[in-house]
């Protein structure tokens, strides 16, 4: 089979934009309902798994047992690279060896919230976490999580978590060994603050930096990530934290 009989597009054009899980969820059940008709999904699935019922599905309804196609890429330069892909080798991995270089000058799009993360209390036994946030992209986000990486020889204080200032938006919180994350149905443009005690529990001195990370649940791809770290805790030394105690 000729590829120009089953593909009427004599191009493929690829968007200046990484593609949004939503898009390919939605247009996946298009294809899906497309191809079984009348029958039901049998409850929601992830984007991924449910592209992959959407192309078996496809593929049922465009099989031939003997398929060949000529692929061409052009390069920006003019460059053409063909592809002949057949019955033989369609399961068969092909490459070409390219070289690209581009410069980013500037953040290509707006970020999708704002992030903001102060330290208060700050001192060798722990300090207070205030993290404000809010979303830039229109009135509310969808589902909104953050994950706040625990720093090395500490622990957050569950019963200190503050969440007054989220217009009762918050909606869960899970515990992990170095991870706590807290969901929200979703993300106002107006700022919302959340505050925790972190405890040091260990005998950790000299810390380093540890990422605080925002995104939509199902569009992780709309996210702002930033570092935090206790000043004191980062200049200590092994007497600091020991005190008196001398590490004995």
């Amino acid at each position: 089979m000729e590829a120009a009989s089953i593909q009427p597009y004599s191009h493929w054009k690829p968007p200046h934009t990484q593609v949004r899980a939503l898009d390919i969820e939605i247009t996946s059940y298009v294809l899906l309902i497309y191809n079984l008709k009348n029958d039901t999904a049998n409850g929601i699935k992830v984007d991924t798994v449910i592209t992959l019922q959407a192309i078996t599905a496809l593929a049922e309804q465009v099989y031939t047992p003997q398929f060949r196609a000529t692929l061409a890429v052009t390069g920006n330069e003019g460059s053409v690279y063909r592809f002949n892909v057949d019955n033989s080798n369609s399961l068969v991995l092909q490459m070409k060896d390219v070289s690209v270089f581009f410069n980013v000058p500037e953040e290509l799009r707006k970020p999708a919230f704002a992030l903001d993360i102060n330290i208060l209390n700050d001192s060798v036994l722990g300090f207070r976490l205030q993290i404000c946030f809010s979303w830039l992209r229109g009135n509310s986000s969808t589902m909104g999580y953050i994950e706040i990486t625990k720093p090395t020889g500490m622990e957050t204080d569950i019963g200190s978590l503050n969440t007054s200032s989220t217009y009762g938006l918050f909606k869960k919180k899970e515990i992990t060994a170095d991870q706590l994350n807290l969901y929200f149905d979703w993300i106002t443009n107006k700022e919302m603050c959340i505050d925790i005690n972190i405890d040091r529990v260990s005998l950790v001195a000299k810390q380093k930096p540890v990422p605080c990370r925002i995104s939509e649940y199902y569009e992780q791809s709309n996210e702002v990530i930033k570092m935090y770290q206790s000043k004191v805790l980062s200049s200590s030394s092994i007497s600091d934290v020991c005190g008196s105690t001398n590490c004995q």
